[in-house]
Formats: C-alpha cells, structure tokens, sequence
C-alpha cells in the first residue's frame, strides 16, 4: 500500500517514496566533490562516509511517516513525532556512530534524523519522553520495513556504486528509545571536546539534509524558489548586466575595479566613497565563483543601506537575490505586492528559503551573516551556505570593537574553510588592520582617488543648537541642509527649533520611528533629493551608513573621527570641485553614546580648510595612535575586542557544539540594548504587525520605570511588549520630561 508523505490544499498527494526520492536528487545535486574533500580534510572524517551519511540521513529521514500516527496527522491534523520515529529505526546503525574525538563517539545518522525539523536542544528535544511516553508511542505500518529494505538498490542507483552495507530493521520499543535519547545521546554530544569540529560536520550534513528536503516540498507545493545560478556568472555578463543596470552604453570598469575583477581569494580594498567599490565587488566575486550553486554575499552595516543595495543587485542577478535583516519580511512584501498585486504562497517560500542565504546572490546586514555563528535560527543551513559563499563585507571600519574582536574570528574561520572574503572601507585605521590581522590581504587602493577634494571644513568651539542662525542663513541661500545630531532627543529639538523658526520643508529621521514609517521616511528623503528640492534633514548617526544621499552643506556635532569621515561623504557624495560643499563640526555636545575622549581627540586633530581625501586617513591614524599610547584606554578597547573574539569559542562551549540558542544576538557594544515594542495607540486600534513595531530601550520591559502595560501580545512567535508613549509620523516617539530622557539617546 501507498503511504502518503504529504497532502496539499488541493487535494494532490505525494507519497513516501515519491518525496524521498525527490530528497535524494536535492542531495546529489548539492554534494559539491571538492567542498566534500575540504569539509572531511578539516574535521578527520572520511570523505566516503561523509557521503554516505548525508544520503541515508536523506533516504531514512521521512520513514516514520510510515506508522499509524503519522496517518493520522494526514487524515485528521493530529500531532505526531515523524522525526523520532524515523530515528527509531536507524539508532541500531553503527556505521556512522563517528568519532568525534579521539574515545568519543555520537552517532550522527541519528542525530541527524531526529533533528531534521527541530535543532539539537538538550534541553528541549523530546524532553518529556520518558515520563509520558504515551504521547510519543508510536506503531510502524508494515510498509516501513519494506522501504527501509529497499536502501540498498536506491544507494546504487543514486550514488553509483554497489552498495557495502547490510542493515538489521529493527523497531524499537519507545522505553528503550526514551532511555537511549535522554542518557547516552546527550552524554556522547556533552563529552565532545572538540566543539568546533563537531559543529562544522553537523552544519555540513544537517544543511544539505534540510535544504534538500525544503527544496523537494516546494517543487511539490509549485512554490519552488531560484537558489542556483542557472549557469555560473561570467565577467562578461556581470558587465552587460551592470551596463543595463546603470542605463549606460557600455560599463568600462575603472583601475581598481579591473583589478579586483582578477583577484583569486582575499583582498582589502580601500577607495573611497561613491567611487564604484560595489561593482567592484561583484567582479571580484564573479571571479571568485566556482559553480552553479556558489553563493555571493554583501554586507553592510544596517538595514537601510542594504535595502537600497538589495535594489541596485537585483537589477543585476534578477530573481537570484535575496535580502536578508530584522526587518527585511516588511521591505521584500511591498516590493512583491507592487510587483504581484498580493502575497501568495510563492512570496512565503521565498522567504522562508532567503532566511539562511539560499539565494544565489545575497545583501545583509552584518548580523544577518555572524548570527548563524552563534547558532541562531537555522544555523546549518546559513553555514552550509556561507561555506559556498564569496562574501563581501562593506564599511568594515563602521564597527565596534566588540563586533570587530567577532569578525577577527570569523575571519579565521573563512580562511580554516577556503571562503573568500572581500573587505572594503574608505577609511580603516592601521591599529584596526592589525588587530584584525589582515595586514597580509592584498590591497586595491587607488591613491588619485584620494586627491579628490570635497568640502570645506569649519570647526566651531560651541555647540550647534546655538548656531542656528547660521543654518538659516545657509538655509535661505538655497542650500540642501544635513543636520547630525548625536543623540534623537537633540535631533527632535533642533527639528522643532527650526520648524518655529518659520522652515517647512524639512524632515526629521532617526531610530525611533515605527519600521513602516522608517522606510516610508527614507523614500520621501530620496525623492527630495531626486527632486532637487531646497529642504532640511535633521538626522543622528543612522545616516552615517544607512543613506545613500548627497547634500550642499552639513552641520554636525563631534563624533569620533571614523563617524565624521562617514558623515563627509554625505555632502558632495561626487567630490565635484566645482561646487565644494560645507561642513561646520561644533564641540561641544552630549558625550553619549561616544566617550570623551575620543571627541576631544578627534576635534583636535581634524583641521580646518579645503582637503583632498587622502588626509582624512591620516587624521584617521591620527587619532587611533594617541588612543592607543594611552594605556587605559588601550586596556579598555582591547578588552572589547578580546570579547568579542572569545565569544564564537564560548558559545559552542556553552551549547555543546550543535544546541541551537535560544539567546539574542549581542556582538555590538550597546550600553543600552533595544528591542521591539507596541505603543499604546497601536495596540488600542489592534495594528499589531511587525511593521508597527518601534525599537526602544530594553529597559523600557522593566514595569517599574513606568511606561510597560500589563498585556503582552505573541505574534509569529514573538512577544511584543506594548508601551505607553506617544507617537506621531513627524517626531517619532514622543520623549519623557526628566531624568530618564537621557536613556532614549
């Protein structure tokens, strides 16, 4: 008799052995030889048995489907456990019982198996099965012994060879399962001393298993999504393609891009803003591209900026991109309604895949890429991917210390596994360089870029807040106006300052905007300056990073030096000699969320006058010198960095390897960490999506300080805390008189 694996909404039915062998074909075609060889040279296992583990994880791992429990999830919904009863079947199987360390074994086919749906967590996965084992009972119908009989003959077909093992069926009573799951599993996986290694082989196996079975249901769902290249991307193409993209008769790439397009491996490129480094980075990428199902990754530092490249790649790789950040699901909709007219089950599956970087060409943020190396969500499947991947990671300099100590350790992983990685930034410190350890990365750098002059620096030993007359005086000269205060609350004060001073036409823009108002905020910012329209932007550091835009004249509080050169390249974006922009930098300001002393180093050593590029590295240099002839201060930076490279290591200490976290992801140096909450209004009028969720303080979630109400919402498996506050689409969140406003820098 058949026995049905999945049923669809329309009726269509396909059985066990027909989703199996669909699995296998998703597995052969993803089994790379030579990414094979690399991950079984890296870990001591044999690249044989390595194969030969990922296609019987692949051919058992659905067999429970084949018991009355799971016939009656099919007829009726019930739950059932098809995973555990898969595994029961297999735990007898000695032959990929590995060993993991030099007296520890785990047997891997099993894990594998029973943590195809749900990670490893030791201390959730099945863990009442011994004391209610009613629940997890389970009764095989007596086509699971045929199919299971049947592994030889699809080993030949599928792998090509005859088949070297014998297997005992065997159907285990649940007591001896529940004893085995809860005692000798979990004690094999905690005794492993090599975390690392265990880890990658299990990312390794349990990724292809699952991004196979994943593929096999969406072909049979028709919701299947483009996760290879049809054919590997040339240089040519990717030419053609960025010639199109950017309306032109013919891309002819500049030096540096030239000369990235030819780079095998690791590079450092250092050019400057607004030069072209991202089609650079797509040739070194391109060039770097083994295969079909090679990947490309680009990472920024926050959401907005990788929504806007997200746009200029798809016009690129078309259906092959992917956006991958917190709130990517909000952005990707719209365009897919835009261009659908609704959301179907297409747009779900497209989702689902890009999560874990399964398309071919990926832009994320930075966190979007480190937080599968805390094991966060479905880390195998963004291993196993990042593993296939050239990646790419812009404005390396943005970060902080903490993140950086992370990336160093990244670094070496990419290097352990053979992943190229491209780093870019207009400007990253010497100190920087050395502490990363990448000194030994060749360099692009093209210094006549350089030699370019932008703007006029002015300094002012005062604050802005009293310079307003200077602003309009610019202001009604004409000029497009940016204004970068450190903090939200002295952005909300300078923008009503100025509204009262009789100016229309301007815009306040921060972090403390509803997601849906940020993204609406960014287009209306972006369609002003397309306009050509005379208007003021009031803004914070998000506009360091997150918006490509260009203005004639900016007013700035000090920040530290990194943060400044960023907040140059947003006036006279063109370096045009012929119309040199302006930039006044006040003194005097709130110190948070930087420190003293690196604003007092950084007004110091900045200069007043007209200069080329080239001299804001050296005031770069400049200023992280001095930081680090002071010892203290030395002490303290370093001890960030140190954090954050011990973090990966202390993680899989602390989840045994595989155990996926349960945790936040935390590799930023933040005083005080946010997260996302409802406001009262919203809550009142039930708009309770995602969307209309503002980022706030984390301690705002402490009833005592007095803004959280009594009722919590779960939404997609998120609880949002609701908080009393105000709210308007022009300020933001309205901030609290008192001693605690300083909290909502």
């Amino acid at each position: 008799m058949d026995v049905i694996a999945k049923k669809h909404e329309d009726g269509r039915q396909q059985t066990l052995m027909a989703h199996t062998l669909a699995v296998l074909q998703e597995v052969i075609r993803l089994i790379d030889k030579d990414m094979l060889v690399l991950i079984a040279q890296k870990t001591g296992f044999s690249a044989e048995k390595l194969k030969d583990l990922i296609f019987y994880a692949a051919y058992f791992h659905d067999i429970g489907k084949a018991t009355e429990e799971f016939r009656k999830t099919i007829e009726d919904k019930s739950k059932s456990f098809h995973a555990l009863y898969s595994a029961s079947l297999v735990k007898g199987i000695a032959e990929f019982e590995l060993n993991v360390d030099e007296e520890e074994y785990v047997n891997l086919l099993f894990l594998t198996i029973i943590t195809h749906h749900t990670l490893y967590d030791s201390m959730g996965i099945y863990k009442n099965i011994k004391y209610e084992q009613e629940k997890y009972n389970f009764h095989f119908l007596p086509y699971a012994q045929e199919f299971f009989n049947s592994h030889q003959a699809y080993y030949e077909e599928f792998i090509g060879k005859p088949c070297p093992y014998m297997f005992q069926y065997d159907e285990l009573p649940i007591q001896v399962l529940a004893d085995y799951i809860d005692e000798e599993l979990r004690d094999d996986i905690e005794k492993v001393k090599n975390k690392q290694r265990f880890w990658m082989v299990y990312c390794y196996v349990q990724g292809i298993l699952n991004i196979a079975d994943w593929m096999a249901s969406a072909k049979f769902d028709a919701t299947c999504p483009e996760i290879s290249f049809s054919c590997v991307p040339t240089k040519q193409y990717l030419l053609n393609q960025l010639k199109d993209a950017l309306s032109l008769d013919n891309f002819i790439p500049r030096h540096f891009q030239q000369c990235m397009s030819q780079v095998k491996g690791n590079v450092l490129v250092e050019i400057p803003t607004g030069e072209g480094k991202t089609e650079g980075s797509l040739l070194w990428a391109v060039n770097n591209i083994k295969h079909i199902h090679s990947k490309i990754i680009y990472t920024l530092p926050t959401q907005t900026t990788s929504n806007k490249l997200y746009e200029r790649v798809k016009a690129i790789f078309n259906q092959y991109t992917g956006l991958i950040h917190g709130a990517a699901a909000i952005y990707l909709e719209k365009i897919y309604e835009q261009d659908n007219g609704y959301i179907d089950e297409c747009f779900k599956s497209e989702l689902l895949f890009g999560k874990t970087f399964n398309k071919p060409a990926t832009v994320s943020t930075i966190d979007g890429l480190l937080k599968y190396f805390l094991n966060l969500g479905r880390y195998n499947i963004g291993i196993f991917n990042i593993l296939n991947a050239q990646v790419i990671i812009d404005e390396v300099h943005c970060y902080d210390l903490k993140l950086m100590g992370f990336l160093k350790r990244f670094l070496q992983l990419a290097e352990t596994y053979n992943i190229p990685v491209c780093l870019m930034s207009a400007s990253i410190p010497e100190k920087i360089k050395e502490l990363l350890d990448i000194k030994h990365y060749p360099v692009i750098k093209d210094v006549q870029l350089f030699d370019k002059k932008a703007n006029h620096i002015i300094k002012v030993e005062g604050k802005l807040e009293e310079d307003i007359a200077q602003i309009l005086t610019e202001y009604y000269k004409g000029k497009k106006i940016l204004i970068v205060r450190n903090t939200v609350q002295k952005a909300a004060q300078t923008f009503e300052v100025l509204r009262e001073k009789g100016i229309c036409n301007i815009m306040l823009y921060h972090s403390q905007f509803k997601k849906k108002d940020r993204i609406r905020k960014e287009e209306q910012i972006y369609r002003k300056l397309e306009n050509k329209e005379h208007f003021i932007l009031v803004a914070t550091q998000v506009v360091e990073v997150s918006l490509d835009i260009d203005f004639d004249i900016m007013f700035t509080d000090i920040a530290p030096i990194e943060c400044l050169i960023q907040r140059f390249g947003r006036v006279n974006r063109k370096k045009n000699i012929h119309r040199i922009g302006k930039i006044y930098i006040y003194s005097q300001t709130d110190i948070k969320p930087y420190t003293k002393e690196i604003l007092d180093l950084t007004f110091s050593v900045v200069k007043e006058g007209i200069f080329c590029v080239g001299e804001y590295s050296n005031w770069l240099n400049k200023v992280y010198n001095l930081l680090f002839e002071t010892i203290e201060l030395q002490n303290k930076l370093s001890d960030k960095f140190d954090e954050g490279y011990a973090r990966f290591d202390k993680q899989l200490q602390r989840l045994e390897g595989i155990q996926q976290s349960d945790g936040s992801y935390d590799l930023r140096d933040i005083e005080y960490p946010k997260k996302d909450y409802i406001l009262v209004d919203d809550y009142e009028k039930g708009n309770l999506n995602y969307e209309n969720t503002v980022s706030l303080g984390a301690w705002l979630s402490d009833s005592k300080n007095g803004y959280l109400l009594e009722r919590k919402n779960v939404l997609y498996h998120k609880k949002f805390d609701v908080l009393d506050l105000k709210y308007n689409y022009q300020m933001g969140v309205k901030f609290p008189e008192g001693e605690k406003s300083e909290l909502f820098i």
